[in-house]
């Protein structure tokens, strides 16, 4: 199993990322500016969760709309 961090923030916040991503103790790998990936995938909320097969398909998701 591999844990992988997006955010749709831009190269310009990588300094805020990581130190949210620190003080956090996240220490699997992220990654910055995913804006079209998280389109393709219609994540519409954040934290959403999405278990990917081995072979690239999308096998279950979960998205939380903060309660609204």
């Amino acid at each position: 199993m591999v844990f992988l961090g997006l955010t749709t923030d831009g190269e310009e916040d990588v300094g805020k990322v990581r130190s949210f991503l620190k003080k956090a103790g996240i220490t699997w790998p992220n990654g910055w500016g995913a804006v079209e990936t998280s389109q393709a995938l219609r994540a519409d909320y954040i934290p959403a969760l999405y278990v990917i097969g081995r072979d690239g398909q999308l096998m279950w998701f979960n998205q939380e709309d903060g309660g609204e």
